[in-house]
C-alpha cells in the first residue's frame, strides 16, 4: 500500500496542536480528569500513529501516490451534499434525509448496484434509528411526515 508522507507529516503537526491546546485547557489527573485529558490522549495516539506511518513509508521507500483527478473532484461534491443534508434534515426528517444521503453516496461516490445501494442505505438508516432513537432515547428530527 502506498502512503502519502506529506499527509502523515500534516497529521503529526495536527496532533502536536491538539496536545498543546489540550494541555493549555487543563489535563487534570486520571482520578479527576480535566476537559483536556481525552483530547490530549487522542492527540497523543494520532501523533504516535502518524510517526509510525512516516517512518514506515521512509524505510519502505514508497513513491508518492498520484492523486487521480476524477476522485479528487468527489471531495467538494461530498462536502456540498453534507451541507445540504444538514440544511434539510430538520424539515424533511432523519429517516428520509439519511436514506437519501446514503443512496447518493453509495450510487455516485462509491458506485454500487441499485439493489445493493438500496439495501445498504435502508439497513444503515434503520440501525442508526434504532441506536439513537430507541436505545439512546435521542430525539431525531421527524420532519414534515412526523416519523
Amino acid at each position: 500500500m502506498k502512503r502519502l508522507p506529506s499527509s502523515n507529516f500534516f497529521l503529526f503537526l495536527f496532533s502536536l496542536f491538539i496536545c498543546f491546546e489540550s494541555y493549555r485547557i487543563n489535563l487534570g489527573t486520571l482520578s479527576s480528569p480535566g476537559p483536556g485529558l481525552y483530547p490530549f490522549g487522542a492527540g497523543l495516539i494520532l501523533g504516535v500513529l502518524s510517526l509510525v506511518q512516516i517512518f514506515k513509508s521512509h524505510f519502505d521507500g514508497d513513491e508518492p501516490v498520484e492523486i487521480i483527478k476524477g476522485k479528487i473532484l468527489k471531495i467538494p461534491l461530498v462536502l456540498f451534499i453534507l451541507i445540504i443534508y444538514g440544511i434539510v434534515l430538520e424539515q424533511v426528517g432523519f429517516l428520509i434525509t439519511t436514506f437519501g444521503l446514503l443512496i447518493f453516496l453509495l450510487k455516485i461516490i462509491v458506485p454500487q448496484r441499485w439493489g445493493r445501494a438500496f439495501i445498504a442505505a435502508l439497513l444503515s438508516t434503520i440501525v442508526c434509528y434504532l441506536i439513537f432513537e430507541v436505545w439512546l432515547k435521542t430525539q431525531l428530527p421527524r420532519g414534515f411526515l412526523n416519523f
